[in-house]
């Protein structure tokens, strides 16, 4: 069946009105759960718990419309450590899963915002990490708790996007800007990101973060992405 043309110009039509009807606030995927290889200070919701890693505690949005802008408090309740030390994770290493609830096929950028108390031990930070991907992992990740737990991502299930990032560390005095940026773009789908960290800022006491945030693209990114779809699909009905 040939999909009338007054149709597809309808539809291109309506899709640049809604465009053009006004700026949207940024659009973050909600996280429906997180487990970690440490609980934190706290139980979820409390004081420095994992949950105050994704509820956006802590955070000024400067411009609502631009994610970059956006900075992070130095209190420590609103991000969160998990303890660090023992045999079953090494030293200045641990791991975060953000599941979405439901598989995601569209996303944009990580963002992160390291450590940054005003007390200043933004060693704690994390420096190098891997990021991965899952639909469906083999071995589920455990839930956090008081004690440490290692987690192996190569478990099965799991996909690695890149090789190892780098995070810049906190200032400790200030509010700070996302630490870093990282593109998802590459990742066909997933319902689950872990982040595996591999090294933090000098600390063998902690290591953590004090916020996560994924993005979905803008509306114009969306809007190409509708139309060569679109388009992909009237030349094959032709």
């Amino acid at each position: 069946m040939k999909l009338p043309a007054f149709s597809f110009c309808l539809i291109i039509t309506l899709v640049l009105m809604a465009a053009h009807s006004g700026s949207a606030a940024v659009a973050l995927i909600p996280v429906q759960s997180i487990t970690a290889h440490h609980r934190g200070d706290n139980d979820s919701p409390g004081d420095g718990s994992l949950v105050r890693l994704v509820n956006g505690a802590g955070i000024n949005q400067v411009n609502p419309n631009d994610i970059s802008t956006w900075t992070h408090g130095t209190g420590w309740q609103n991000g969160w450590q998990g303890a660090n030390g023992s045999t079953t994770v090494p030293l200045g290493t641990g791991w975060v899963v953000l599941d979405f609830g439901s598989v995601q096929t569209y996303m944009e950028s990580l963002y992160l915002w390291n450590v940054n108390e005003s007390t200043g031990t933004v060693d704690r930070g994390v420096q190098d990490f891997n990021i991965w991907y899952a639909d469906s992992p083999t071995v589920a990740p455990p839930p956090a708790t008081t004690t440490q737990t290692a987690y192996d991502f190569n478990s099965g299930g799991w996909t690695q996007l890149g090789g190892t990032n780098t995070l810049a560390q906190g200032v400790g005095n200030a509010p700070i800007l996302p630490s870093g940026s990282f593109d998802l773009t590459g990742i066909p789908s997933a319902q689950y990101i872990g982040l595996e960290f591999l090294s933090n800022y000098g600390s063998t006491f902690r290591v953590g973060l004090a916020e996560i945030a994924v993005t979905v693209p803008e509306p114009g990114r969306a809007i190409l992405l509708f139309l060569g779809a679109a388009g992909l699909v009237l030349r094959r009905r032709r």
